[in-house]
């Protein structure tokens, strides 16, 4: 082949693999909510284009491209992902090399556990940027250190797995994907057959005639156009077969994302403590809320019979609690609202917010803080942040108002199909006022308007505080049910909102208790949270509505008649539910503090305990990532040479020491012919390494396989004894950093699987043996 020829296959064949690449690589575009992954994919490839071709030509090791690889990501991640990190710019910092030494093992979980598309995380953009940048290393060193291009067709193939496991459940155009991969691949395949080819057909011509070689070729193109032809229906056909409607599996389908929400007081054990302190000082202030709208601070949907709390197991009704940027998933339609939320002395993890959210931004000096450790939960419309709110904390929500329903407007309109999560400890006496309150309505709406005029207007309302009808805090079991076996039922939304949810629960309909603020702003339009805004409510699933909101709690004004008859005394003991067994205690009631204060974090913490194995396992894995290949390297010549000791035929474990010798060379450099002789190839190891014997041993293996006199074990073992030592002749002429590039080096591997990899054919290692190596 002519060099000119030679220079215009190799472009080709880089502009093949670059379009398959970024076919596979396109498969994360969904997981992006912008172009920002461009880039990332971008970068990727051509650096590890540029890399693989530096190898190429520079004759570089495995070991050296792979340390090459990570020097080049060090390098680069910065300016192509971690933007934010750099100094001036462009410069990278210490954040900058953290991020990217943690990024090279955290991203891929933390991609996992996030919401989808990400808009605002530029570590995730890892993922794309370090799968694209090692792909295409080992694409285009494979394209062009092998004579058969079939093996660089792997790395497009491990591209694309990626983009599929680690995406999402709606794909980027597969059918599309699919087509433009196999048929691409199949059509250079063909073409890189038909050119491997030629040299045959152009000596056949020649033999015999011109109009044989060109009936030759046209069938050859002829083939290749029916196998495109096939392979792109092929294509198509799997693509569209492989992703049936609702039926696309992806690894977040496997993934619960880490928040452990035990570690977090549920906030309706804070109520009292905010009616209670905060009469006159702030817990945070609203801008821009609308009329009628309320402040949601958390949905609670599980109660195991001392507190209601937040459950976030991954069912469809209680959703998780997944990492959020700054963009949210897509909701319905409503009213767009846009408020601005100023923390005062709200303390803890649950972040105020209102409706269906679709965008969360920070604005203080801590707004990165809390960006990284900020959790939403769609399906219940609560959000998190691990840091905590601190005073002065700002932020924006941009949310969607659902239309506002009252019951008594849903005549007709049943409850919702839903399975919320089991409840535990729920007292006799809540079924039983259940069937009472509601009494023979069968109408869903009618029923549920029964139970909150039950609680509403036969109910007393009090805090409990001083110059208050006494009235106690808290929510379980035994508090709920002196609350509904009183003669006056006395409480406040606490016990009221809890009490409801509870009854419906006993008849069927899902319902959940949500802890927020509601009320008129000041004369100055903003919403102030303090102990006259705070309040517990109701919703309930409704199959045409969806969850509505209900108050089942008695005016505030609504006090007892006769003060000495709130229930002060004890619930009934005939309908006293018994404790939970004392083998079975709950993880959390009386272990966690009561109000929102900050935990205690002297000492020795879980948290701490974690954060130090997450980072343990961060550096192992970095150090797999680095060492790995090495260590692969090493132990697939391991197992070669075993395997020729221990061949079943004597001739082969001959023949497979003497290998090692020549393996050995190649490692080294050294060009030998592929196809001469042992006594050729070792007269080319004895021009570079004249103490090794070579020439005696070639002649020692000729003989042992083709002498007809009988060698047993022994000859063997002493063959192999001998062989030793030569390879440690030629290791001891060479320096130790020549040593390990040797013993880390693929030549030898690759070679044996080729016949005659044109990469060596351009280097400038040293020539030797009879015979060269062909030029492609």
């Amino acid at each position: 082949m002519s060099p000119n020829r030679d220079v215009r296959r190799r472009f080709i064949d880089l502009i093949v693999l670059a379009a398959l690449l970024a076919l596979a690589a396109w498969g994360f575009a969904p997981l992006f909510g912008s172009s920002v992954w461009v880039l990332a994919v971008v970068g990727g490839l051509s650096l590890g284009f540029g890399l693989a071709l530096l190898g190429s030509a520079r004759r570089w090791s495995t070991a050296t491209i792979a340390a090459g690889s990570v020097v080049v990501y060090f390098l680069t991640g910065g300016p192509l992902v971690l933007r934010s990190t750099l100094a001036a710019g462009w410069v990278p910092t210490l954040d900058t090399m953290v991020s990217l030494g943690r990024g090279a093992t955290g991203t891929w979980m933390e991609l996992l556990t996030i919401d989808v598309p990400t808009v605002g995380f530029e570590v995730p953009l890892l993922v794309p940027f370090i799968a694209t940048l090692l792909c295409a290393t080992v694409a285009v060193s494979l394209g062009t250190r092998m004579t058969n291009p079939g093996w660089a067709i792997l790395p497009v193939g491990a591209l694309l797995i990626v983009a599929i496991v680690f995406g999402m459940y709606r794909a980027a155009a597969p059918v599309a994907q699919g087509v433009g991969i196999v048929g691409l691949s199949i059509a250079w395949l063909a073409w890189r057959r038909v050119l491997a080819r030629g040299g045959d057909v152009v000596a056949l011509a020649a033999e015999q005639s011109a109009t044989a070689a060109v009936v030759a070729n046209r069938r050859k193109a002829v083939l290749a156009a029916g196998v495109l032809v096939a392979s792109l229906v092929v294509g198509a056909f799997v693509s569209a077969a492989s992703e049936p409607e609702g039926q696309r599996h992806v690894l977040r389908d496997e993934v619960v994302p880490p928040l452990d929400l035990h570690a977090y007081p549920s906030p309706l054990q804070s109520f009292r403590k905010y009616v209670r302190d905060y009469e006159t000082d702030a817990l945070f202030t609203v801008q821009g809320l609308p009329d009628g709208a309320r402040v949601r601070l958390a949905t609670l949907d599980v109660y195991d019979g001392i507190v209601y709390s937040v459950a976030g197991d991954g069912s469809p009704t209680s959703g998780n609690f997944a990492r959020a940027g700054s963009a949210f998933p897509e909701v319905g339609g409503g009213q767009d609202v846009t408020v601005t939320v100023t923390i005062e002395a709200l303390r803890g993890v649950w972040l105020p917010e209102l409706g269906a959210v679709r965008a969360i931004d920070f604005h203080t000096e801590r707004a990165e803080t809390l960006r990284r450790g900020l959790y939403y939960n769609a399906a219940t419309g609560t959000a998190v942040v691990t840091p905590g709110v601190a005073q002065g904390d700002r932020y924006t929500v941009t949310a969607v108002l659902p239309p506002v329903f009252e019951i008594e407007d849903l005549e007709g309109d049943d409850f919702a199909r839903m399975r919320l999560p089991a409840h535990q400890s729920i007292p006799e006496i809540v079924r039983d006022t259940a069937g009472e309150a509601a009494g023979s309505d069968a109408d869903t709406v009618a029923l549920l308007a029964a139970m909150r005029d039950y609680l509403s207007a036969g109910g007393f309302f009090s805090h409990g505080l001083e110059g208050q009808p006494a009235s106690r805090s808290g929510h379980g079991a035994e508090r709920i049910s002196a609350l509904l076996s009183a003669e006056q039922m006395l409480g406040d939304d606490e016990q009221y909102a809890v009490a409801f949810a509870l009854m419906a629960h006993e008849l069927g309909i899902p319902a959940r208790v949500v802890m927020g603020f509601h009320g008129e702003p000041n004369a100055t339009g903003v919403f102030v949270a303090d102990a006259h805004t705070a309040h517990v409510w109701t919703e309930v699933a409704l199959a045409g509505a969806g969850w509505v909101v209900i108050d089942p709690s008695p005016a505030e004004d609504q006090l007892p008649t006769d003060e000495d008859q709130s229930p002060q005394r004890e619930p009934q003991p005939q309908i006293l539910q018994p404790p939970p067994p004392p083998n079975e205690p709950p993880e959390q009631p009386q272990a966690v503090p009561t109000d929102d204060e900050a935990v205690d974090d002297s000492g020795i913490t879980a948290e701490m305990i974690l954060r130090a194995l997450v980072i343990m396992l961060g550096v192992l894995g970095l150090l797999l990532v680095v060492l790995g290949p090495f260590a692969a390297v090493l132990a697939l010549k391991l197992r070669r040479r075993r395997r020729r000791r221990r061949a079943r035929r004597l001739a082969d474990r001959f023949v497979g020491a003497w290998d090692e010798v020549t393996d050995l060379a190649t490692d080294f450099g050294v060009r030998l012919a592929p196809h001469g002789t042992r006594l050729e190839r070792a007269r080319g190891v004895h021009q570079v390494f004249d103490n090794a014997g070579a020439v005696t041993l070639a002649l020692r293996a000729d003989a042992f396989v083709w002498s007809p006199d009988y060698k047993d074990e022994a000859d063997s073992d002493q063959y192999w004894r001998d062989v030793s030592g030569a390879i440690e002749a030629m290791e001891k002429s060479r320096s130790m950093s020549q040593r390990w590039k040797a013993r880390l080096s693929l030549r030898s591997i690759v070679a044996s699987r080729s016949s005659g990899p044109a990469w060596l054919a351009t280097s400038n290692a040293p020539t030797a043996g009879k015979r060269g190596l062909r030029d492609g």
